[in-house]
């Protein structure tokens, strides 16, 4: 449509273009418009109510329903708010920022420790987990066997994972799930060789760059040497290479006693295999780190490490990974809104409808 230069008037709105609409509100995320648009139900008469009413060139044959913008006072009371709102005013539009009041979605909490002996501890580590709303949990050394059974370690609120050790005594790997927290054990990927447990698992709200969580507690002995070595590395690269094949997206996190000052395990040899990164910045026992925690997330605060107190007799430090909210970005959708007082839109509409348009709806070729 071709530009026109209008004369101006007091009060009037100066524009650049002439479109053939009656639409007064631009709204520019067409999805904010639809989650917060009221029901049709809600929009009041606007033939009724003539204080409500905008300017139509249709006239009395209009109701004014499309001139009619939902306030704040507008909603009920027991209507559930998604955004909440800041206005700017200049001459002629109201300039509406929306912030979401939904509640942030992030990644659990998770709480790493070699217990040496699980069954004696049980009650200092669930109060232990309560107290830090930790919704993960990944033990070494249980030290359990098969004839212990689940409810002498259980937590509660938490389903048990457990890989108790056959063939000696000490070792063994389990793992602790918030019940609200769907997961499932990943059974393909268990060697009989290595003392592994592999969970997937999916949260109710992740961040949107993460699909679900591939959770693992390894425990790699002081007696492991390079062979041993070795094939830990080919287990881990090997599961995380098949988890990633399916889910493209999820977050990684290997966990466990790895024992790197005897065994020689090396840690930049596991991020250029397998591209994971290990995350635990305090010591874990004495003044050494050997509980780690491997990750592929490219963020370097996706969690922080806090050191706690050895639960019972253990004498490997507890570790809580501590998941960091992710940098919030500024919400840049805004809504522009034409005033509709009557003072403001009647002497504009007076003046489109007494304009002499013909020199424009005579063009034939607006090129």
């Amino acid at each position: 449509m071709a530009s026109a230069s209008i004369e101006k008037f007091p009060g009037a709105i100066e524009i650049s273009s002439v479109t053939p609409t009656t639409q007064y509100v631009s709204i520019s995320t067409k999805k904010k418009a639809n989650e917060d648009r009221l029901p049709e139900s809600n929009v009041p008469n606007m033939q009724s109510n003539p204080e409500n009413r905008g300017f139509c060139l249709k006239d009395d044959q209009c109701d004014f329903s499309h001139a009619w913008v939902p306030t704040r006072s507008d909603l009920p009371e027991s209507t559930p708010t998604r955004y909440s709102y800041s206005v700017q005013k200049t001459n002629t539009l109201e300039r509406i920022k929306f912030e979401s009041t939904l509640p942030s979605t992030k990644i659990p909490n998770l709480l790493i420790c070699n217990l040496r002996s699980l069954t004696f501890k049980v009650d200092e580590l669930d109060a232990v987990v309560s107290f830090n709303q930790t919704d993960m949990v990944c033990i070494t050394e249980t030290w359990l066997s098969p004839p212990i059974p689940d409810n002498l370690a259980s937590l509660s609120n938490f389903n048990l994972f457990r890989n108790d050790r056959l063939v000696s005594n000490g070792g063994g790997v389990c793992a602790y799930i918030n019940i609200n927290i769907y997961c499932r054990r990943i059974e393909e990927f268990k060697n009989s060789s290595i003392e592994s447990l592999w969970l997937s698992v999916r949260p109710k709200k992740l961040p949107r760059s993460i699909s679900v969580i591939l959770l693992a507690v390894v425990y790699h002995s002081t007696a492991s040497r390079q062979t041993e070595n070795v094939e830990l590395y080919s287990h881990i690269q090997t599961n995380v290479d098949s988890f990633l094949y399916s889910h493209p997206e999820a977050l990684v996190l290997i966990t466990g006693d790895v024992n790197f000052r005897s065994t020689g395990l090396d840690a930049n040899h596991l991020k250029r295999i397998a591209g994971l990164t290990q995350i635990v910045k305090v010591a874990t026992r004495a003044d050494v780190t050997l509980d780690w925690c491997l990750t592929n997330s490219k963020v370097d605060n996706t969690y922080e490490s806090i050191q706690f107190p050895p639960i019972g007799t253990s004498d490997h430090y507890t570790i809580l990974m501590k998941a960091q909210p992710s940098p919030s970005k500024p919400d840049k959708s805004h809504i522009w809104k034409r005033d509709l007082r009557d003072s403001r839109i009647r002497p504009f509409g007076r003046y489109i409808t007494t304009f002499d348009w013909s020199p424009i709806l005579d063009i034939h070729d607006c090129t």
